[in-house]
Order: structure tokens, then C-alpha cells, then sequence
């Protein structure tokens, strides 16, 4: 921070103005250049920290500002928290005021600590299950009825599939799978019976 020529310390806002004029930018091109919005530069260069958005925000814009003029960012930043802070706590009740302090309100707001990922995952489980059912009701099927259908019908392939197989080269050999049972050579030819 720097003294004014009263010898009092010279607000962030004026030595921002200062610096721009000192580039040659007037507000609508240094808006048009940084895209900072007319009323932010205004607020910015005038102290009015109530006009500024949230603090994550206004550190932004003037990290955005001070690197535009090849500023510190860092120190400007800084300085802008510094008055901030004074402005927070009343010393000059010209500018600003608790209204910035607004941030703290987020405690309020759902953590990750507070979600139960078991408990969300059951209460869907539990929806679903209710949407399958209905459903089911609505279209008259009976989940169980139909299982025990495919798994007859499954079975019942199974028994009855064919025990021949067909050998790669497609000739009219063909290998026969012999039962179990009757003793019979695992493979046999179809022309050796």
C-alpha cells in the first residue's frame, strides 16, 4: 500500500485507476479488453465491495486486472483483502459493510461428510424395485411364472440338442458323440457303422 500526498494510505481502487490511466485505457476499453462488466470496474475502482460479486470472484478480477497492467497480483490481491477486512469490521463505514461477509452462510449448505451413499443407494434400489413392479402389475406379467418358463425352456434345449457334431472342413464325415451308457466309442464314423 502507498501514502497519498495527505499521508494518509491510498485505497486499492485508486491506484488501480491510476495505473490504467497511466497505460492509456480508458474504462470502456479496459472492460472490452479484460471483459470485466462496466459496474465491476466501477466498484472495483471505487471501493464499493458491496457492488462486488463473491470473493472468489472479486480476487479474480483483480488478479485479471493487476496482470492486464503487468501488476503484482499477488500484492494486489493481498491489498484487496486487507481492506476488505477493514471494511468488515467498521472501520470506515463509508464503503462496504457485514454485507461481504455473506460467505459464511455456506456452513448451512449439505456437506459430503452429511451424505449417506448406503442410504441413497438403498432408497433407489427400493424406487426401482417399486417401478419394476408396477410395471409388471400394470402389463399383467408374473416375473416368477416367466422365469420358471425360460428356465424349463433353457433346459429343455439342453436335453435335447442334437449329439452331432459337423467336422471343420464341411465334409460328409461326420463325428457322432456316443452315450454314456451304451459303451460305445466316443467317435465313431458316420460311413463305419
Amino acid at each position: 500500500m502507498t501514502d497519498n500526498d495527505d499521508g494518509q494510505p491510498q485505497r486499492l481502487g485508486d491506484y488501480l485507476r491510476e495505473r490504467r490511466e497511466e497505460a492509456g485505457l480508458t474504462a470502456a476499453e479496459f472492460c472490452q479488453q479484460t471483459r470485466i462488466s462496466p459496474a465491476v470496474l466501477k466498484a472495483m475502482e471505487s471501493g464499493d465491495y458491496q457492488a462486488l460479486p463473491a470473493n472468489a470472484f472479486a480476487r479474480g478480477f483483480y488478479a485479471l486486472y493487476a496482470k492486464t497492467l503487468g501488476l503484482n497480483s499477488e500484492r494486489v490481491i493481498n491489498w484487496y483483502d486487507e481492506e476488505r477486512q477493514r471494511v468488515g469490521s467498521g472501520d470506515d463505514e463509508n464503503i462496504g459493510g457485514s454485507a461481504i461477509y455473506a460467505a459464511p452462510e455456506t456452513h448451512r449448505m449439505a456437506s459430503a461428510g452429511q451424505v449417506r451413499p448406503l442410504l441413497t443407494l438403498l432408497i433407489l434400489l427400493v424406487i426401482l424395485a417399486l417401478a419394476a413392479g408396477a410395471l409388471c402389475w400394470r402389463f399383467g406379467i408374473n416375473p416368477v411364472k416367466v422365469i420358471r418358463e425360460k428356465n424349463h425352456l433353457v433346459q429343455t434345449r439342453f436335453q435335447n440338442r442334437q449329439r452331432y457334431f459337423h467336422s471343420p472342413n464341411n465334409t460328409t464325415k461326420v463325428i457322432r458323440r456316443a452315450d454314456e451308457k451304451k459303451k460305445t466309442p466316443l467317435v465313431t464314423l458316420s460311413g463305419d457303422r
